[in-house]
């Protein structure tokens, strides 16, 4: 059954408003997996919880939620389409329910505020940690191991994570410190598998591309049935379908300058640099043309205003920027 049906369907039955064989569909549902049954004793959860001892009065509160859900359907699609169908269909009864629809209201506003987040959490059965841009943040996984994860990054790990196997998937950069253990350590972004025992490593995955580099260990990366092998002060690369190239001896700690606020490009286009520097300082960067997106650069930037980097950049490429409104503009002198 398509997920908004039987989100939908989970309100309602909530709401007492489900006929006999809608009730044994939401059984029978139930019943399928554990996933599921976690999915409905959490739902059951925030719903009880947000029913008031006396209904408050509301004004225009379907116009309200209207508008929550507006907003959060312009995030990330991979979030929000798990949002539920709130607004469904009306109790048969033609009669005023004034009750009802102050404690219906009220639960629907707090499952569409606690977000598409949650509804990810319950549908993929697991944790999920997001940073905004201009946001990094740590997390200690259960066995031990800690992830720093950077800025428009997106991690997530099953709730049973240590107990068969550890695998992540990671969508973004973050910095992994894992702890020695028999079970390997996995992971996994679009198109490639990084795996390990126990070590230190930085994996950046961005545009569907895949970066690795070693600060200590072993770590092997793999794509397209093909696996390359690297050791401290190694990097390696990879996309969907293709082999990762060869590893590439360089300084692992310049990659690590994000920890501290500070940014590192090698041989980076001036299109992902802008990009990158968006994702830092949150702030919208435009190229004026192709003709100059192409273009490479190799430096370190340390923590500093965005005008400061944005003048260095262009500086090293030959070229100018202003600031148009709420964003920047990179463009030919």
């Amino acid at each position: 059954m398509h997920d908004d049906n039987i989100y939908n369907l989970l309100v309602r039955f909530f709401s007492e408003e489900l006929t006999p064989a809608e009730r044994r569909i939401v059984a029978a549902w139930r019943e399928e997996s554990q996933e599921n049954r976690i999915s409905f004793r959490e739902i059951k959860r925030i719903w009880q919880a947000s029913v008031p001892e006396e209904p408050p009065t509301l004004p225009d509160i379907e116009s309200s939620l209207l508008e929550v859900r507006a907003t959060l359907e312009q995030s990330d699609g991979s979030q929000h389409r798990h949002i539920l169908p709130l607004l469904g269909r009306r109790p048969a009864s033609s009669a005023p329910r004034i009750a009802f629809r102050s404690t219906f209201a009220i639960a629907a506003s707090l499952v569409l505020l606690v977000g598409a987040t949650l509804w990810y959490n319950l549908h993929q059965g697991g944790q999920v940690v997001t940073t905004a841009n201009a946001q990094r943040t740590e997390v200690t996984l259960p066995d031990g191991s800690l992830v720093s994860v950077n800025h428009g990054s997106h991690l997530t790990y099953d709730n049973d994570f240590g107990t068969d196997g550890r695998r992540v998937h990671l969508d973004g950069e973050a910095f992994f410190q894992v702890t020695a253990n028999a079970l390997p350590f996995v992971v996994e972004t679009k198109g490639a598998t990084v795996r390990v025992h126990g070590t230190k490593f930085n994996v950046w995955n961005r545009d569907g591309e895949t970066r690795v580099v070693v600060v200590e260990g072993l770590v092997s990366l793999r794509s397209d049935n093909h696996e390359v092998l690297l050791h401290k002060n190694q990097k390696s690369k990879t996309h969907p379908g293709e082999i990762p190239k060869p590893p590439v001896t360089m300084d692992a700690g310049k990659y690590l300058g994000w920890l501290k606020g500070e940014l590192y490009f090698d041989m980076e286009t001036l299109a992902e640099v802008a990009r990158e520097l968006s994702r830092k300082y949150d702030v919208p960067i435009k190229i004026s043309g192709p003709e100059i997106a192409g273009r490479t650069i190799t430096g370190s930037f340390g923590q500093q205003p965005i005008e400061v980097t944005l003048k260095s950049v262009c500086l090293a490429l030959n070229l100018t920027y202003h600031k148009e409104k709420h964003q920047y503009v990179i463009l030919q002198p």
